[in-house]
């Protein structure tokens, strides 16, 4: 789930960690939900049990799930965790967009003289990025690899930008950390 890449808060993600026992008329029943995540512990967050599912498939067959989902919930309160069921629904579509767009960029190498003369510019206050090209341009930089800089900073979580737009050469960025809390 992209979201949870960006949140500094998670320490852990695991795929199906967890199986729980229920019974559905009078027959045992197992339900492994599809994301266990921990957090750091100086977070104070509490452990969240995540299924995810299309919302068309919870409309059309919910009611085979309300069982498990109960299950569920009742593990998460003996064992002080939370459960989510979440679809592409209740995510935020531009933000999700946008960090699956930026997500690539995060395993990209630093450019250490650009980054540098990237943020000295950006901490002035948000600016657009078409701004940041023609400033860094000036300064013998490739109108590409400031682009390319932009995303990369950004998605390391340097430069803040609104996630809730879609991003553009109008998108302001600004040198400062952010993060996406699930």
């Amino acid at each position: 789930m992209v979201l949870l890449a960006f949140d500094d808060t998670v320490e852990r993600i695991e795929d199906h960690a967890i199986k729980i026992e229920y019974k559905e008329r009078g027959r045992l029943r197992t339900y492994t939900p599809d994301l266990f995540v921990t957090f750091k512990a100086a977070r104070h967050r509490l452990a969240l049990l995540i299924e995810v599912k299309m919302a068309d498939e919870l409309r059309r067959t919910g009611r085979t799930y309300a069982t498990r989902f109960r299950a569920a919930r009742a593990y998460c309160r003996s064992h002080g965790m939370q459960f989510r069921v979440i679809t592409e629904r209740s995510l935020p579509r531009p933000m999700v967009r946008n960090l699956r767009f930026l997500l690539p960029y995060r395993r990209e190498e630093p450019q250490p003289a650009l980054d540098a003369d990237f943020l000295t510019a950006a901490s002035q206050g948000p600016k657009s990025l078409k701004w940041y090209m023609e400033t860094l341009t000036a300064k013998g930089y490739g109108a590409s690899e400031v682009v390319f800089a932009a995303w990369r900073l950004s998605a390391r979580q340097q430069l803040r930008l609104d996630l809730h737009s879609l991003l553009s050469m109008d998108t302001t960025m600004e040198a400062a950390p952010w993060t996406v809390t699930i």
